[in-house]
């Protein structure tokens, strides 16, 4: 049982960075479109480039790393993942995981060309003029040679052969619960056993392995080359900086350059070099395969974030849109697009937190069914009602998406019709849901007060009375409490023209309405 919960959570971790990453990615690439000033120049088209490889990235992203022994392998469970068997038994995975290498090639050299972009524009020799024109597009073109290398390396070197499948075979049986017949699995193994019981030496994994050695040794040399160098001009800048706006302009590259070479190091070269390193010397690294299965994942999500926290330009239109709390019709077209820019992040946030409430809901739901054992007894059902209801309380939210606000001796929620482009009828059905989730929200605070009423029943012994026809009485407590502040609201909190007149000035500002 906890090796399946390991691996749904796992699954579960790695479906939210790919969503989290799409949804950063997707803000950085519009801040960048419209935000970016003139002079930053092609830089905005690497950047660009680069968070278009972290997508595609992440949305490939549903391998499992392992090493056992001598051996590092890469796995994708078709059987578990239900995959047809023409896909499983044919070369579509094998194809899959050769991308998915070819990706990581990819992304490793979009670092290394990124601080190579970001050191000629600090020493202002006119090197960005090698960024420009039909260079532009050699530079676009390295990484994704770079990621053939690496693709043709894994397709040729990194066979499937009987010897590498029963050196790993008990790994993956105990590992991951499955037979041989049930994955598909790429594998480098330094030292294997041949049909005699000899260990021998497999020169084919050692040459594969000198290979990615080079190919990653390249870019991260670039990186701590040019990464030390623009530490140094930016040192000497700030030292000797002829205006205050030059000095916070040079620390934000300061701060997002330290960013973004810490982040490729502890997520993608460290783990991966430990990871194909350690079994050479038969040196026992389990424990960092599901680390770097998850750092994997997690990278093309984090990845953006140092550049929408440092750089001014994408920071600002953020926080300028969390914060503002005021909306003049007189506004500048800035402004109104700040508002926008929140209301979108809003909408996406209450959209991908239903996703993942539904998900997690779902899972939990299943593992109650499945896995909980049969002393639980009615618990289970309360478990599952509580579920349900979340699920319900999410989907309820996302579909009125209400904004709770405060102004002077006033609370209220509010659905802003016009800016969703609402009819008048839709918005009153709109507006009496903002009363049904008043009533969820009750409701939710009844039923946890009912779980803790089970378990200190259990505890003395009066678990009697949750079963039965008590268990129907316990489920309707929580419909009737909800009820009860679904009336309160309703009858004590209606919308008056003494309320209406209260909070207009102020809805007026907040909502340009």
């Amino acid at each position: 049982m906890e090796l399946e919960t390991f691996h749904l959570l796992k699954q579960v971790i790695q479906l939210i960075c790919a969503v989290f990453s799409l949804f950063v990615n997707s803000i950085l690439i519009y801040l960048i479109i419209k935000k970016s000033p003139v002079n930053m120049g092609t830089y905005r088209h690497l950047m660009i480039y680069f968070c278009c490889v972290s997508i595609v990235f992440s949305i490939l992203d549903i391998i499992n790393f392992q090493t056992y022994k001598s051996a590092y392998f890469l796995v994708v469970e078709v059987k578990r993942r239900n995959m047809d068997p023409w896909i499983a038994k044919g070369s579509i995975c094998e194809k899959y995981f050769n991308c998915v290498c070819g990706c990581f090639g990819v992304a490793i050299y979009c670092i290394a060309i990124h601080f190579i972009y970001r050191h000629f524009a600090l020493e202002r020799k006119g090197k960005v003029r090698y960024f420009q024109g039909i260079h532009l597009i050699i530079w676009f073109l390295i990484p994704i040679l770079c990621g053939a290398a690496w693709l043709l390396i894994t397709s040729e070197v990194y066979t499937q052969t009987k010897i590498e499948a029963d050196y790993i075979r008990n790994s993956v049986k105990q590992t991951f619960n499955s037979d041989m017949e049930d994955i598909v699995f790429i594998s480098g193994v330094f030292y294997p056993i041949d049909e005699t019981g000899q260990q021998i030496i497999n020169w084919r994994t050692f040459i594969g392995f000198g290979l990615f050695s080079i190919l990653m040794t390249v870019p991260f040399t670039v990186i701590i080359v040019f990464g030390f160098k623009s530490w140094k001009i930016v040192r000497g800048l700030l030292d000797h900086g002829e205006s205050e706006y030059s000095k916070n302009l040079q620390m934000q590259l300061y701060k997002a350059l330290v960013a973004q070479t810490i982040l490729p190091m502890i997520f993608l070269f460290i783990p991966f070099g430990l990871l194909f390193t350690l079994p050479m010397f038969e040196i026992d690294c389990q424990f960092l395969s599901s680390f770097t299965t998850l750092a994997f994942a997690m990278y093309p999500a984090v990845d953006p974030l140092p550049i929408l926290y440092f750089i001014d330009y994408y920071r600002i239109p953020i926080i300028d849109a969390f914060k503002q709390t005021c909306c003049k019709k007189s506004q500048s077209t800035s402004s109104s697009m700040n508002s926008e820019t929140y209301r979108l992040i809003k909408l996406n946030i209450q959209v991908i937190s239903v996703i993942f409430s539904i998900l997690v809901n779902s899972i939990l739901i299943y593992l109650i069914i499945k896995k909980s054992p049969i002393n639980m007894g009615t618990y289970r059902h309360l478990m599952v009602y509580f579920c349900c209801c979340s699920i319900i309380f999410g989907v309820l939210d996302v579909i009125v998406q209400p904004n709770i606000q405060t102004y002077k001796s006033a609370f209220f929620m509010v659905v802003d019709v016009k800016q969703r482009n609402m009819t008048v009828g839709l918005g009153k059905f709109c507006t009496d849901y903002v009363v049904v989730l008043a009533w969820r929200y009750t409701g939710l605070l009844f039923i946890l007060f009912t779980d803790f009423l089970h378990w200190r029943g259990g505890l003395r012994g009066r678990i009697r009375y949750f079963q039965g026809f008590y268990l129907a009485f316990w489920f309707v407590i929580p419909i009737l409490g909800g009820v009860a502040w679904f009336l309160v609201t309703a009858m004590v909190f209606p919308k008056t023209k003494l309320e209406t007149e209260y909070i207009r000035h102020f809805m007026s500002e907040l909502y340009c309405c």
